[in-house]
Formats: C-alpha cells, sequence, structure tokens
C-alpha cells in the first residue's frame, strides 16, 4: 500500500503509512529516539519516528525521575 502524506514533512504534520501507524515528522536532531527513515526535502533532514517509541522515552524519563526521588528520600523517614 501507498503512504498518505500530508503537505509538507518540514511542518511537522503527520502522516500515515498503509498499515494505519501514525508517525510525526521531527527536525530536531536532538531527540534520542529510534529513527525509522530519514528524508530530505531541499536539504533539510527530517527524522521519522513513531508516536510508541516517543512514548517509551517519555515512560522511561518518569520511571527515573520516579526512582530517583524514592532512592534519595529512602533513608528519610
Amino acid at each position: 500500500m501507498g503512504r498518505v502524506t500530508s503537505r509538507h514533512a518540514s511542518t511537522g504534520d503527520r502522516e500515515a503509512d498503509g498499515h494505519g501507524a501514525l508517525v510525526t515528522s521531527v527536525l530536531c536532531a536532538t531527540w534520542a529516539c529510534d529513527v525509522s527513515g530519514v528524508t530530505v526535502l531541499g536539504g533539510v533532514k527530517a527524522l521519522i519516528t513513531s508516536t510508541m517509541t516517543l512514548f517509551h522515552i517519555h515512560s522511561a524519563y518518569y520511571l527515573v525521575t520516579l526512582y530517583s526521588f524514592r532512592n534519595l528520600c529512602g533513608n528519610c523517614q
């Protein structure tokens, strides 16, 4: 199946592939996430990342913060 693409990838619009999975165009290379594809449009690289990958990254940050506070305050009773 073909890929249905909205306007321009550099605007940060969402794209949907033939299987219904949503991907987001990310222009910033500082994101710590798995890259599922790279598109070059007019010399600008756009990183295509899945929304599940971003969800897992935010979940990991939450757990690290939670355990850090628990370990810091573990002896405070």
